[in-house]
This record gives C-alpha cells, sequence and structure tokens, in this order.
C-alpha cells in the first residue's frame, strides 16, 4: 500500500504510553474523529502529545532530553493507525522502532513509512509555535486542504 493512499486513510484508532515523560500509563481508543485531552496544569497533556509526536517522528522530532520517566527503566509508546501498527520503546540501549502492517508483517523501513505519512499532513509542533500566528493558519488550511 503506498503511503498516498495510507495518508488518506491514517487515522489515530489507539494509544498506548508507559512510562513517557511524566505519564506512568495511560491508554485511550479513540471513537470519532475527535479525542479532547484535557486536565489541570502538570497533569500530562502535553506529554501525551509528544509522545505520538515522538513515537511516529522518529529522528525529525526535536531530541527530548528524557523520554523515559524518571525511576522507570524503559519507556513506549504503541499507535494503532488502522492500516499500521507503530510501537517505539526508549531504553538505557537507546531507541528501538517496530512498524507492522495490518497483515501481521513487518515493514522493512519503518521510519521512512512513517515519514512520508507525517509529511502529508503533520505539523512539527516546536515549528510551528515559533511561525507568526498569520503563517500558522495558512499551514493548518493547507494541510487541511483548504487552501
Amino acid at each position: 500500500m503506498s503511503s498516498e493512499s495510507t495518508a488518506a486513510n491514517l487515522k489515530l484508532i489507539k494509544l498506548e504510553i508507559s512510562n513517557f515523560m511524566k505519564i506512568s500509563a495511560f491508554a485511550c481508543e479513540a471513537n470519532g474523529n475527535h479525542v479532547v485531552i484535557t486536565g489541570p496544569n502538570a497533569s500530562g497533556k502535553s506529554s501525551t502529545i509528544n509522545s505520538i509526536w515522538a513515537g511516529l517522528g522518529g529522528k525529525s522530532v526535536r531530541d527530548l532530553p528524557e523520554p523515559i520517566r524518571r525511576g522507570a527503566a524503559k519507556a513506549s509508546v504503541k499507535l494503532d493507525l488502522g492500516d499500521y501498527q507503530v510501537e517505539r520503546v526508549w531504553s538505557e540501549k537507546g531507541p528501538r522502532l517496530v512498524v507492522t502492517a495490518a497483515n501481521g508483517s513487518r515493514v522493512a523501513k519503518p521510519q521512512q513509512l512513517l515519514d512520508g505519512l507525517l509529511g502529508q499532513f503533520a505539523l512539527d509542533p516546536v515549528a510551528f509555535l515559533e511561525r507568526r500566528p498569520i503563517d500558522q493558519v495558512d499551514d493548518v488550511l493547507a494541510i487541511a486542504g483548504v487552501k
């Protein structure tokens, strides 16, 4: 399946986080088109968003100084995207990425596949926040296909 056809159908169906940044454990299963993440300050909202970006982004993501939650031996992010299941694990041995297709086969060049998917419809959140508001609007409209 090409990344072009997959990107059109790509949805985050399920997210599982373990010992990533401030999160000890979190699981979320989307049952619609939107997921709202709310909570008080320092409850892990940013860590949740960072886990998705770090799980998919690989080397294009800014280096996280401490992806593993303090006191834990490893951290993991699992994303079910429907056509693909992504698992990224950080440990003392370094990061590891496994992407499995819906038919159960492992993707040979997982980061290359993810980079192709992300490049079509995602923004680097750090770079996005550094842009002027009018440019941010243009970026979002372009990704949504409005402009």
